[in-house]
């Protein structure tokens, strides 16, 4: 299974865009796609709700949830089969949290605008 995390500190730069173009990229090659949305805007768990039902599946978890009746274990399940997990991060993730993310993936993406500034 791979665990690609998109991440960048700035919001607006395109996180949830390349997040949820890869799932949907993933997912139309038949590979069983997970989604994992930790922003608390809900931008990519909003696009699943909207996405053509005729489209290849990918299974959504809105991982900035928490849930009290559900153990966080159950709330973050895979699906059996899971080949992608795509985590779309919220901006402004720094210390311990960015740690966190950092250790449970493979690779990291960081989408930048095309300015100055931002590269």
């Amino acid at each position: 299974m791979q665990r690609i995390l998109v991440l960048n500190a700035k919001g607006g730069c395109g996180k949830t865009t390349l997040a949820t173009n890869l799932a949907g990229y993933y997912a139309s090659r038949g590979e069983v796609t997970s989604l994992l949305d930790y922003d608390p805007q809900g931008s990519a768990m909003k696009w699943l709700s909207l996405r053509d039902r005729e489209r290849p599946a990918i299974h959504g978890i809105a991982a900035y949830q928490k849930r009290n009746d559900l153990t966080r274990t159950f709330q973050m399940r895979l699906p059996a089969g899971t080949r992608r997990v795509i985590m779309d991060a919220p901006a402004g993730v720094a210390g311990l949290q960015l740690g966190d993310y950092v250790q449970r993936v493979d690779c990291i993406l960081v989408p930048v605008l095309p300015s100055p500034i931002d590269i």
